[in-house]
């Protein structure tokens, strides 16, 4: 079993943008209507990990995909961005 690259600063911050925007898309509530945290918030709570890793996987597979789709690279370079594995279900 390899071990999963941690993330950079680069990954966090994209992941911050996209949380970010998410955030204000939805008015800072969560679906039962609770305050969002901020992403800063979010980074900092060791019970909120698995969500920074979520929002971290999913705006560094967005940016590949849109890096891929603009360069159209993607006939000359398949799985440049390759997704990580899923998770074990519970």
């Amino acid at each position: 079993m390899s071990v999963p690259e941690a993330p950079t600063i680069e990954d966090l911050r994209l992941a911050g943008v996209a949380y970010t925007a998410y955030a204000k898309a939805v008015g800072n509530r969560a679906y039962n209507g609770d305050p969002l945290p901020t992403w800063d918030q979010m980074q900092a709570d060791p019970a909120k990990a698995r969500l920074v890793e979520a929002w971290t996987i999913a705006a560094s597979a967005a940016v590949c995909d849109f890096v891929e789709h603009l360069l159209d690279l993607e006939d000359l370079f398949p799985a440049t961005c390759p997704l990580p594995p899923s998770p074990p279900s519970c």
